[in-house]
């Protein structure tokens, strides 16, 4: 009996090796990348398709031409904000592959600014500061809280992406009908 606890003491400290393991890689994954500066914080709604013909006069962040900005966020919604991209029960394991973020958010000022930018249909967030970007899963509860914030701050939200939407389409067409083959495909090898 005594030969035994060697083996019972080894392999509880392989589980626990293994779950510690475990642990640091999930807090790795679900820790936001960028500590976000105090100072302004800005809330943009993001037309969730990147501009085909982008239009020089139009603001955007990164691809995306904002819709709106918020003119001011209450203190509660930028200590939601905060708080909801500070918290490791807002980040998931699992995304999808899309990436058009609908919502994005500025933290701080001049040469120390985070954008983090939202994708409420593949469940990520994106955060860049300078040229260095991360981008991380959220939960589904992550995912309500933020489409939740986007209605509050945004409550015109759905007319302006129906309306971006239908100009999107209108832009496709236009190219599809400009695009002509300069000769027919070849038929025979």
């Amino acid at each position: 009996m005594k030969k035994r606890r060697p083996a019972i003491r080894s392999v509880a400290y392989l589980i626990a090796g293994i779950a510690l393991i475990v642990l640091a890689v999930w807090y790795a994954l679900t820790t936001p990348p960028f500590k976000l500066p105090t100072g302004a914080t800005s809330a943009y709604q993001l037309d969730e398709n990147y501009e085909l013909k982008p239009d020089p006069n139009q603001p955007h962040i990164g691809r995306w031409r904002q819709l709106d900005q918020a003119q001011s966020l209450s203190r509660e919604q930028i200590d939601r904000v905060r708080n909801l991209l500070g918290s490791h029960s807002t980040y998931g394991t699992t995304s999808y592959a899309c990436f058009n973020p609908g919502i994005a958010f500025r933290f701080g000022e001049g040469a120390n600014i985070v954008y983090v930018l939202i994708c409420l249909h593949c469940h990520l967030v994106e955060y860049r500061s300078g040229d260095k970007s991360r981008t991380i899963p959220l939960s589904d509860s992550g995912i309500e809280e933020f489409r939740a914030l986007l209605n509050e701050i945004f409550p015109d939200a759905d007319a302006k992406q129906k309306e971006a939407d239908r100009m999107h389409a209108k832009q496709q067409a236009e190219l599809e009908a400009e695009w002509k083959p300069t000769s027919s495909p070849a038929t025979s090898f």
